[in-house]
């Protein structure tokens, strides 16, 4: 299911949601006022309660956030709602073998 998770959720789970034509927002935050800084710009996107799935991720290094789409990929330093909102309008039920809402 798309939403904003806090626990990791297994790969093979979000390669099926990139498949998709989800979009995945990988974040790596030792800081939890990061953490709510980023559920927040979410909450902001009107596309990510259909689309979009957020999860943390020990593989990228603190303080990133990895966006990712079938085939496409976008990492920031921290939360920067301005691409967060720019990612999602782009690609967010466009690419991927299957186009299924979540």
């Amino acid at each position: 299911d798309c939403g904003f998770y806090s626990v990791n959720l297994p790969d093979e789970r979000i390669v099926h949601n990139l498949e998709h034509g989800n979009i995945v927002v990988n974040y790596n935050f030792a800081n939890p006022t990061q953490v709510t800084e980023l559920r927040e710009a979410l909450e902001d996107v009107p596309l990510f309660e259909n689309w979009g799935i957020a999860r943390p991720y020990d593989k990228i290094p603190d303080g990133q956030v990895a966006m990712s789409a079938w085939g496409r990929l976008n990492i920031t330093q921290g939360v920067s709602p301005g691409e967060l909102g720019v990612f999602f309008e782009s690609l967010a039920g466009i690419l991927g073998p299957e186009r299924v809402t979540c």
